[in-house]
């Protein structure tokens, strides 16, 4: 079993878990004796009292809690009793009709238990027993009375359910059945001392009433079973010698989970009971294990909704195991190192594991029992490396085993006799070296081996003449390194090679041809990486290669082919969570199982799902080591690791197909947490200020199991156009939102993929600024119409103005007009005169000389063939003259 825990160093207040359990909105509440912590899967919150507030917790020391079904949660402390309201977070205690406490204020409560008439059980270290009615808020006191048929002592220490409305009370000194009414029903505190023969009472731990109807009975003498049907008592007791006994006879908790396995906690571990034969398997703390328990003494177990078991410890703080996880199948090999390099099944169906360090091992198949091997006696050879880093079982009873440093031994599972294969670098029917990292059986029955500085050779498994093939050197045919990391056959009989450095090749055994590929930063279709830690050959043909920082790659294409191969390649960017792969198996389904350097992946090749599991998932750890992969002949798978190895058939995993509850763990503006009037998980709604510029949200899926694996995406309808993927993020941040209304909405999944679509739905309003309201509207529209009315109004001034200057110019241009007009008038009349001057004399107004050439031209010009007579009368002669021919 690997325990996650849960103490000091992850910020526990304190390491003495006194109780365990969940509230309605599946938060973790773990009480100490230093305060209440609430557990969301990442963060602490802390609950202690104080003084200055009246809502706080009444004492430190806590040593109960108990849900009720409205949500409440009742706490029960080393000063009285409170209950939380999940609304506002705030701690009440329980008052009558009158306002007085229904358990005073100093008692010191031990136990409480909620039936199913809604009654609360609450038990007292010192003043007995109350029945609280919590609708009515009414109690009943129920006391030890001296030489009366009453409570077996004042000082209650268990209690739980019995047949009918009854209950079973667990004190100091003796075990009660309670009826409703106070009536005490049945003791059986004689009996057991009766059974213990003992004169002294017995005191009481814890109680358990499983489903079947027996009471487990935990007491400082053991474990009592009481089977109220046949009125039988039976004890069960601690025994040293045997391992598989009660781990100790001093019990403190109890549980029943939910596939009815009994858990039974004790001073010196958690036992599992085997009810077939009552037997018990025991976890305890290791100091060297930093997944086992943090503390062997236990005082308090607890079941969640996902079904994770929650372990309470005395001094190491808390502890939780994931029942799930025991389906992949996680086993060790004893007190040896676990380290395991290699597997191989023989034809018996018995599982040979190497190991480094530690040799070999074979597993019985009836027992499961580890068994180290050892060579029989008259054995040529024994293993003389622990080192075993390869396996391979042929058709002949013989166990191939390939080591670090000794080369390869050939076992003979008949008579257990061993034989070493000569090693020597000269001859070419030996061994080339001793490093010895794969080995394969092909279909004609020959072994294999990759060599680690010698290449691959062919053992013929008959007479062990190994057969070398060449390595690469300058140009030449041949593997192109002399490591060869990773062997398999393909259905064309070509052996594919894997090396450190060199690439993948191709040989064909028959004709000793190579093909080599290797890596090439310029083609996104060769080879991922030149460094090969395994091959597989799928049910369909198909060849997949592991790499060292590559990732995973299918190869496209055969070497006997005219077209080049191509390599198609699956790495951390299309979901591989690490891209170092160290194995691949193939399941039933085709679907693909590989190691990695991060946990254990699933692959689907036809519709490229990815799916990692952890070691929270119940794997030997999450990095896996080179070579530890198989899948036997009935279909199962083994990996192994530095921590053991996980065996499991992948039909028969089970993981968690709960949704996880999702709710809003923070609330913060500018980077500081909001204050409100309800805790964060309780808000139905949120109003966001105009001035929140920056606003963040804070969420967790309340699913234990890992909760880093985890899943969200999230969106802010009205401001995400769709949903985002968030991975492992749990929150995220918004700035400057407008003014509105949007809807906060966050779906989750699970560690093991199962995902809540209903999710988180929280409606946001965001206050618009001042400037941006309804009111501002109206306001900023009778501006515009102010301002749009004056650049009316300035233009309409500056149309008139226009028009009065258009219409002075029309005046003026018309006024020059007519002056020019008649000084128009003026000046033809002058140049009339002035023509009339210069045509005519001034004195007598005849013609002129002038007037005299213009007509004669005149005339000649309208009629050349005319005859004129020319008369002149040369009017400058005296007076005397003209006036006579006047």
């Amino acid at each position: 079993m690997l325990f996650s825990r849960l103490g000091g160093e992850s910020g526990l207040s304190q390491g003495s878990v006194m109780a365990i359990n969940h509230d309605s909105k599946g938060f973790i509440w773990l009480g100490t004796e230093d305060g209440l912590s609430r557990y969301d899967g990442f963060e602490l919150q802390h609950f202690v009292r104080d003084r200055r507030n009246p809502h706080a917790l009444p004492n430190n020391w806590i040593t109960a809690i108990e849900p009720h079904t409205d949500g409440r949660l009742f706490i029960g402390t080393g000063g009285g009793i409170v209950w939380r309201d999940p609304r506002s977070g705030q701690f009440v205690t329980p008052v009558d009709s009158n306002g007085e406490p229904l358990v005073d204020a100093q008692a010191n409560v031990r136990a409480l238990h909620l039936d199913r008439a809604n009654r609360l059980w609450v038990g007292l270290r010192n003043s007995g027993l109350i029945a609280i009615d919590v609708d009515k808020r009414t109690k009943l006191e129920i006391t030890h009375q001296p030489n009366k048929r009453s409570l077996s002592d004042n000082s209650i220490t268990a209690i739980t359910s019995a047949q009918g409305d009854a209950v079973w009370v667990g004190t100091r000194n003796g075990l009660d059945r309670v009826g409703p009414t106070g009536v005490i029903l049945e003791q059986l505190g004689p009996r057991l001392q009766t059974l213990l023969g003992e004169t002294e009472p017995v005191a009481i731990n814890t109680l358990l009433l499983e489903r079947r109807g027996l009471l487990w009975i935990g007491t400082d003498a053991g474990l009592f079973v009481f089977d109220a049907v046949g009125d039988a008592l039976t004890r069960i007791q601690a025994d040293s010698a045997r391992i598989d006994a009660l781990p100790s006879n001093r019990v403190t908790a109890l549980l029943e989970d939910d596939e009815q396995r009994l858990w039974v906690g004790t001073a010196n571990g958690l036992a599992l009971v085997d009810r077939r034969d009552t037997t018990f398997s025991t976890s305890r703390f290791d100091p060297a294990d930093p997944a086992s328990l943090p503390d062997s003494f236990i005082v308090s177990l607890h079941q969640d909704p996902g079904g994770m078991l929650w372990v309470g410890t005395k001094a190491g703080g808390s502890a939780r195991w994931n029942p799930h996880s025991w389906s992949f199948g996680h086993r060790r090999l004893g007190t040896a190192s676990n380290n395991v390099a290699s597997f191989a099944e023989d034809a018996k169906g018995r599982l040979w594991i190497g190991t480094i360090g530690s040799g070999l091992f074979s597993i019985d198949p009836k027992t499961g029992t580890p068994e180290l091997f050892k060579t029989a006696p008259g054995s040529s050879t024994r293993l003389l490396d622990s080192n075993v880093m390869a396996l391979v079982a042929d058709d002949h009873d013989q166990l191939w085993v390939g080591t670090m440093r000794a080369g390869v031994v050939r076992i003979d599972l008949k008579t257990g006799l061993a034989s070493a294969l000569r090693i020597d670098e000269e001859d070419t029917t030996a061994l080339p070296v001793s490093g010895v990292m794969a080995l394969l059986r092909d279909s004609r029955g020959q072994i294999w081996a990759g060599t680690f500085g010698g290449g691959v050779v062919r053992i013929d498994p008959l007479t062990t003449t190994v057969s070398r093939f060449p390595v690469a050197g300058n140009g030449s045919n041949g593997l192109s390194s002399d490591r060869a990391t990773a062997l398999a056959e393909d259905r064309n009989g070509w052996l594919w090679i894997g090396t450190d450095g060199g690439g993948l090749s191709a040989l064909n055994p028959g004709t000793g041809e190579f093909k080599s590929y290797q890596h090439s930063p310029d083609d996104s279709q060769s080879l991922s990486s030149n460094t090969v830690y395994t091959i597989h050959l799928d049910a369909s043909g198909q060849v997949w290669v592991g790499t060292r920082g590559g990732g995973l790659d299918r190869v496209i294409g055969s070497p006997q082919d005219k077209e080049p191969v191509r390599f198609e390649n699956i790495a951390e960017s299309e979901g591989l969570p690490n891209s170092t792969v160290y194995g691949i198996e193939s399941d039933v389904s085709g679907t693909l199982w590989i190691s990695t350097n991060r946990g254990l992946v699933r692959f689907d090749p036809v519709s490229r799902d990815v799916r990692t599991y952890m070691r929270s998932n119940g794997l030997q750890g999450d990095e896996f080591n080179f070579g530890a992969h198989f899948r036997s002949a009935a279909g199962q798978l083994y990996f192994g690791g530095a921590n053991g190895y996980n065996a499991f058939t992948p039909e028969r995993l089970r993981f968690n197909d709960r949704p996880p509850r999702v709710t809003l763990t923070g609330l913060l503006t500018f980077n500081t947490p909001t204050v409100l009037p309800v805790t964060y998980d309780s808000i139905d709604s949120i109003e966001l200020g105009y001035r929140d510029d920056v606003v963040t949200f804070e969420f967790a899926a309340l699913d234990y199991t890992a909760p880093q694996n985890n899943r969200y995406s999230y969106r802010l309808q009205g401001f995400d156009s769709d949903w985002v993927d968030a991975g492992n993020k749990r929150q995220v941040t918004y700035t400057n939102l407008d003014g509105g209304k949007y809807t906060f909405e966050v779906r989750a999944a699970n560690s093991d993929g199962t995902w809540n679509e209903q999710g988180l739905v929280i409606p946001v309003r965001v206050e618009a600024p001042p400037w941006a309201r309804w009111w501002a509207y109206p306001l900023y529209a009778l501006v515009l119409f102010a301002i749009m009315y004056a650049v009316w109004a300035q233009q309409q001034k500056r149309l008139r103005r226009e028009a009065a200057y258009a219409k002075r110019l029309a005046d003026e241009v018309d006024q020059r007009t007519r002056e020019l007009a008649e000084r128009n008038l003026q000046l033809e009349h002058a140049n009339e005169q002035l023509h009339e001057a210069s045509y005519s004399d001034a004195l007598t107004g005849l013609g002129n000389r002038r007037a005299l050439y213009e007509t004669v031209n005149s005339m000649l010009t309208a009629d050349s063939t005319r005859r004129f007579v020319m008369m002149i009368i040369d009017l400058d002669r005296p007076a005397d003259q003209r006036s006579v021919w006047a």
